[in-house]
């Protein structure tokens, strides 16, 4: 699937990305966009564009890492903080008082779960690639935050459960690392 996305994006992230601009900056991009966002918090346009914007930085960094044969671990792991960073932020501060607070700290935990399971990975020899669950609750997380940040009440249930979901592919995403800890190495 990774491919085929690189294969599409590729002309349009060659056309418009110079080649100065390395695929940490989108990721940096991202922790940037936290300012914006805390600020101006409760401004739905302003907060919902800086979710939006966040997201197709975040679509783009690997793709364009691969085109450019710039794959690193530490740009894995700045793209991987990065998300957290401005998850965490939106969750914490922008959006406090609208989902419930356990639901919240749940996914921080589950966040952190998985962050801490990275070395251990690491150590053992095994892939710490991001896998698809991971990004589907990436994803689910960015659609909770706008659904939150439009302000809208009558949106703050299907935000919630959006971020439920989200917080339930964290939980099997992790038990897929756990999992793969167990087997025996090939």
């Amino acid at each position: 699937m990774a491919l085929f996305f690189d294969e599409a994006v590729r002309r349009p992230l060659d056309a418009c990305v110079p080649y100065w601009i390395k695929p940490n900056h989108l990721s940096l991009g991202r922790v940037a966009l936290i300012v914006p966002l805390l600020y101006w918090w409760d401004r739905p346009i302003i907060a919902v564009s800086a979710v939006i914007v966040a997201g197709a930085l975040d679509l783009f960094d690997g793709p364009l890492a691969r085109i450019r044969g710039q794959v690193s671990r530490l740009g894995a792991f700045i793209d991987a903080i990065a998300d957290k960073a401005f998850v965490w932020s939106a969750l914490l501060f922008a959006c406090r008082g609208i989902f419930p607070s356990w639901l919240v700290w749940s996914v921080v935990v589950a966040d952190l779960a998985l962050i801490a399971i990275r070395p251990i990975k690491l150590a053992m020899k095994r892939s710490v690639n991001a896998t698809a669950l991971s990004k589907v609750k990436f994803w689910l997380q960015m659609i909770a935050l706008c659904l939150a940040l439009t302000r809208s009440g009558w949106l703050d249930a299907p935000a919630a459960g959006t971020l439920g979901t989200a917080l339930f592919c964290a939980v099997m995403s992790l038990l897929t690392h756990v999992h793969d800890l167990g087997r025996t190495p090939s």
